[in-house]
């Protein structure tokens, strides 16, 4: 060890709700295990949050992990490459070793009510999005979208909270 420490996220907290887009579509995931925006209502999803170990934690934005419960398993929303989202069943870690995972992503609040874009850390400069489903045109698939000129047409995600 050389005296530095390593960046790191610790698990800081939890957040219930669903994540529609800016056409009213919600997020699910359908028994194929895609995640996709319908026109219904959705799924409840958890929105794990971390905090960062750094010492500058200015230069980073909140970092999450997004997953919907399926049963007994926990499915997180996962990159695959620069354009690809699948659902991966595991349990979102306490503690990050790495500032990079292909399930976390940078939570960053947009100027609209309730409103977030999500960034990958493992593929910086790409955004969780949607794009319309070839098979169904009333769908739209979770995918991640390169660069800033897409990211305000097809980024931002409104979180509707659960009220209890």
């Amino acid at each position: 060890m050389d005296g530095w420490e390593e960046d790191a996220f610790r698990q800081s907290g939890t957040w219930k709700c669903k994540l529609r887009s800016r056409d009213s579509k919600y997020l699910t995931l359908n028994g194929n295990g895609h995640f996709q925006f319908e026109n219904f209502t959705g799924e409840q999803f958890t929105i794990y949050t971390y905090q960062s170990t750094a010492l500058d934690e200015g230069t980073h934005r909140g970092a999450v992990m997004l997953y919907v419960s399926k049963g007994q398993q926990k499915m997180v929303a996962c990159c695959r490459n620069d354009s690809e989202v699948y659902a991966k069943a595991m349990e979102p870690p306490t503690d990050l070793n790495e500032t990079s995972d292909e399930a976390l992503f940078y939570m960053e609040r947009l100027s609209a009510h309730d409103t977030y874009q999500f960034q990958s850390t493992l593929h910086p400069g790409c955004f969780l999005g949607f794009q319309p489903d070839d098979k169904n045109a009333s769908r739209h698939k979770l995918v991640l979208i390169r660069g800033k000129d897409n990211v305000d047409c097809y980024c931002p995600l409104q979180m509707m909270k659960k009220l209890d």
